[in-house]
């Protein structure tokens, strides 16, 4: 659906193809593939909603560009909104989160939560997601609880090198 296009030369000439409204929710992850076809699917008078945060781009192992979100901004006539009050983490993972980010935020009236290092093996429940930006750790972690007889799959990029 999106490489297709491009590997087609299909362009911004087919007038079924041009909307007048496109909105890219997560922008920050969208590839150069699906940034091409956001340009051929724009015209002059598109009106362009691009939603996303170049600080939460996770997805380069699956082919997301780190300038994206950049590349939406070069389009010009954008007025850029600043959310910076996250409603979904706890006071406690706000702290850390200012320590990267300093202007992350969340409401007076959000939870205390908690930030544990001191986990183990015993602390993941099947279902549970392990998220981070390196594979190294993940292999060994994956190797462990496939070890212990506990579900586990892995996915990145950098993997099958």
């Amino acid at each position: 659906m999106i490489w297709l296009p491009y590997e087609l030369g299909i362009n911004a000439n087919i007038p079924w193809l041009q909307y007048d409204y496109i909105f890219v929710d997560e922008a920050q992850d969208s590839s150069l593939a699906q940034q091409n076809l956001i340009n051929i699917c724009s015209k002059r008078t598109t009106r362009l909603i691009i939603v996303g945060d170049s600080k939460q781009c996770i997805n380069s192992w699956a082919g997301s560009d780190e300038e994206a979100f950049n590349n939406f901004r070069k389009k010009g006539n954008m007025k850029e909104f600043v959310l910076s009050t996250s409603y979904r983490c706890s006071r406690k993972i706000a702290e850390l989160a200012k320590t990267y980010v300093p202007d992350f935020n969340v409401p007076e009236w959000a939870s205390e939560g908690e930030v544990n290092y001191d986990v183990s093996l015993d602390n993941i429940r099947p279902g549970d997601m392990v998220l981070c930006r390196l594979t190294s750790p993940l292999v060994d972690l994956h190797l462990r609880l496939i070890s212990n007889k506990l579900p586990s799959k892995i996915k990145g990029l950098e993997l099958g090198e």
